[in-house]
């Protein structure tokens, strides 16, 4: 699914790319996007299990934009501190055996949505069953399963995950709720809420006992 022709209220902030000549499989194999040439460094970039959508809003703070155009797939745009998921699963199955896209560009895309919608992740199924309205939403992406946790195994995907990724990496919490959902560096993450936990219940501890102290100066014990 790709958005088509000239919308007269939209803004993508590309030029258009019209198709003249050829077939559409032509057409489509001289978009940058499925020459499958990555060209964005990815030394030490780790797709780990947290990294999926509903971390990607409740630790990096980023939104996660759900579109029906797949040129925009994992785009991010950090200007609005937004990334594009195109999330249509069986659309992306149902053409599995087509010759418009390239041979392997539609299994790279699945487990792209595997790594983002783990299946059976029940914070991501909530999470999306929430996002959209329920006609506007594909069920299928929180069922497909096996995605590649090494960065080197994508080729089409693999500079928009790299991007992707690094702002996540980098990403600190900004309040209680992010700092509560970032378990990224589990010792980290501990250490914050034990000095939390100890740092309420002392101050609590002193409250009570200005507040013992308070009123025995206003009550004190007779002789």
């Amino acid at each position: 699914m790709m958005d088509v022709g000239v919308f007269d209220n939209a803004y993508t902030g590309r030029g258009d790319v019209t198709w003249t000549t050829g077939t559409l499989a032509d057409f489509l194999k001289r978009i940058c996007l499925f020459d499958a040439r990555p060209v964005v460094p990815c030394l030490g970039v780790k797709l780990e299990s947290s990294f999926h959508v509903y971390n990607i809003e409740h630790i990096a703070g980023l939104k996660v934009q759900l579109t029906t155009n797949l040129y925009d797939h994992l785009l991010l745009r950090e200007d609005i501190r937004t990334v594009f998921v195109f999330h249509y699963a069986a659309f992306l199955k149902s053409h599995k055996s087509s010759s418009v896209f390239p041979g392997d560009f539609i299994e790279e895309t699945l487990k792209t949505l595997a790594l983002l919608f783990p299946k059976g992740n029940r914070q991501v199924n909530k999470w999306y069953k929430r996002k959209e309205r329920v006609k506007e939403l594909d069920f299928a992406v929180l069922t497909v399963s096996h995605p590649w946790r090494r960065i080197d195994e994508y080729k089409y995907w693999r500079d928009r995950l790299v991007t992707l990724k690094e702002a996540f990496d980098d990403s600190q919490p900004r309040s209680i709720g992010q700092w509560w959902h970032d378990r990224r560096d589990a010792t980290q993450w501990y250490a914050v809420w034990i000095a939390v936990f100890f740092t309420v219940f002392f101050g609590l501890v002193q409250s009570v006992v200005s507040i013992l102290q308070l009123y025995k100066a206003y009550y004190p014990t007779p002789a």
